[in-house]
């Protein structure tokens, strides 16, 4: 069985074969499926989402917020983890594109910082504040500004295309970040938000 899995995960590195991966962290399996162009793995509760298209793997995040008033400069929900962002450790990737869905419809700029590897995450509602040796590891940040947003009747979607923010993955193949404030919203529920971060991995 170890060595069958060893070699079922490093066809899917290499891209050959598994369409789908789903980790379940209570019972600790893992349930793999036939080959195809494209199909999704869920992460945990339904807060992380991996869809794999070809070369392009789509990692959406459902961060748990404050249901009330954040002030400037205050992390929005935890630590993010883009899970399969790159191949591997070390291996390269270019960030693509990035969606935020706002079911609150407050439409406020957002910073996304992004790391290389975990780092200690600030609390929900708390002033954003990265140690000096997490910041190490930090590999950019996207700006998500008022004027991304494309309002419907009661939400909002804000899209960053043709980012080509390259990185790479120091330990895990995952990417992690944090969400910044930099306006003032009130959000409604504590699931207002959905991120999606498109990489190409190489």
């Amino acid at each position: 069985w170890a060595c069958w899995l060893r070699s079922v995960c490093h066809q899917v590195i290499e891209g050959e074969t598994l369409a789908q991966i789903r980790v379940m962290s209570n019972a600790q399996r893992a349930v793999f499926r036939s080959p195809s162009k494209r199909d999704s793995v869920a992460l945990g509760p339904v807060v992380s989402t991996v869809t794999i298209v070809e070369d392009h793997i789509t990692v959406s995040v459902v961060p748990v917020i404050t249901a009330g008033a954040y002030a400037i400069g205050r992390a929005v929900g935890g630590l993010l983890t883009f899970t399969n962002a790159t191949l591997g450790a070390d291996r390269q990737a270019v960030i693509k594109s990035c969606a935020l869905i706002d079911l609150g419809q407050q439409e406020a700029a957002l910073d996304l910082v992004l790391f290389d590897r975990t780092f200690t995450a600030t609390a929900d509602n708390v002033a954003f504040d990265p140690t000096d040796a997490d910041l190490a590891n930090y590999i950019g940040m996207l700006h998500i500004l008022p004027e991304h947003y494309t309002r419907f009747v009661d939400n909002s979607v804000a899209i960053l295309r043709d980012i080509a923010l390259y990185c790479t993955s120091a330990l895990d193949g995952n990417l992690y970040g944090q969400l910044v404030v930099r306006g003032m919203p009130t959000y409604a529920s504590v699931s207002d938000l959905r991120l999606r971060l498109t990489t190409k991995r190489d």
